[in-house]
């Protein structure tokens, strides 16, 4: 069971072979948009819910198979349970801290290093050998190509920031093409 909150962005309403009412409706937050599925049950107990750009939590099962029980390409959100957040509710929100995420330990910035000549192996070989030489917990990500087709790889392993590898990295590939976020 996972609630979840947002905004409607899209609802598709349709009839069953039974005749009963049910629907598709598209929840976005911050993050992104999932769909959840309102069967016949759920949705004639909410149906004047469901509008455009109303906020609501659903709450509900997770549902990651196809009808076929395949693996699904999205997620979805099977509703139990739903209501409206409205604007006065938003603006008088607490947050507890009891459900809110805890960040991923590990580093909490990253280290990307543009490379315009992918071809120039032994450049290549010495990024390598300076990130081994120079390892820590800051992520690396190489960032490929020109900037209406580039490609980041987020390389295994991190780099010591406080060593004199980042300032080697400088050197090899040139400032303007090393960024710390």
């Amino acid at each position: 069971m996972v609630s979840i909150g947002g905004a409607i962005t899209d609802v598709r309403a349709v009839t069953t072979k039974n005749g009963q009412k049910m629907a598709f409706v598209r929840i976005e937050d911050q993050s992104g948009d999932i769909e959840a599925v309102l069967f016949p049950n759920s949705f004639q107990q909410t149906a004047s819910l469901w509008q455009r750009d109303r906020v609501v939590v659903v709450r509900g099962k997770v549902n990651a198979r196809g009808r076929n029980g395949q693996p699904a390409s999205e997620v979805k959100i099977m509703v139990d349970e739903a209501r409206e957040i409205t604007p006065d509710q938003a603006a008088r929100y607490q947050p507890t801290g009891k459900a809110e995420p805890h960040p991923p330990a590990g580093p909490d910035k990253r280290v990307y290093v543009r490379i315009t000549n992918t071809a120039d192996q032994q450049m290549l070989l010495s990024l390598k050998k300076t990130i081994d030489s120079h390892q820590g917990g800051t992520e690396v990500v190489l960032v490929l190509g020109e900037a209406t087709s580039k490609q980041a790889i987020k390389l295994p392993g991190g780099i010591d920031r406080d060593s004199e590898g980042l300032s080697k990295l400088q050197s090899l590939v040139g400032a303007d093409n090393l960024v710390i976020k």
